[in-house]
């Protein structure tokens, strides 16, 4: 790469809370690769009952912990991706462990990827009245990378 040559990268996010049971597990028609649940050691871990379908706020990435664009998927000085993970959040604003799927993806590297980093973000819980609820959130991840001008001084 050139030296005077400089990275461009754009993250978009945007979070939805999403009614239970509303899945795109295994449909494979809004994505160029097949989606489904992220392989994780206690699947069973999740308590439906206690899921909130209707909230008054959605639940809501802390931009802080939005993952970092994963540096070995750029090929060729430029990359594009996209992937929407559906997770479970709980009231302390974590995911809950087994409740992750991928519900769109632009690249299989990127799912698996997503489905490695997913534990790591932190949301602002989802409430309603006031109150902080457990609730199911799609968290939608644009990644756009590629070289951009030579900076000037």
């Amino acid at each position: 790469m050139n030296s005077s040559a400089r990275i461009r990268c754009s993250v978009t996010i945007i979070c939805l809370t999403i009614p239970c049971g509303a899945s795109a597990q295994g449909d494979t028609t809004r994505a160029s690769f097949k989606v489904g649940s992220c392989p994780a050691p206690s699947a069973d871990s999740v308590k439906w009952d206690s899921v909130v379908s209707a909230v008054d706020q959605p639940a809501r990435i802390v931009p802080s912990t939005v993952p970092r664009f994963p540096m070995h998927l750029r090929t060729e000085n430029a990359y594009s991706g996209r992937i929407v993970l559906a997770m479970v959040i709980d009231t302390t604003g974590g995911v809950v462990q087994g409740s992750v799927s991928v519900e769109e993806s632009t690249d299989p590297r990127l799912s698996t990827w997503g489905c490695l980093v997913v534990y790591q973000m932190r949301f602002t819980p989802a409430t309603v009245a006031g109150k902080r609820v457990v609730s199911l959130t799609e968290q939608p991840l644009s990644y756009n990378v590629g070289v951009g001008p030579t900076a000037k001084p």
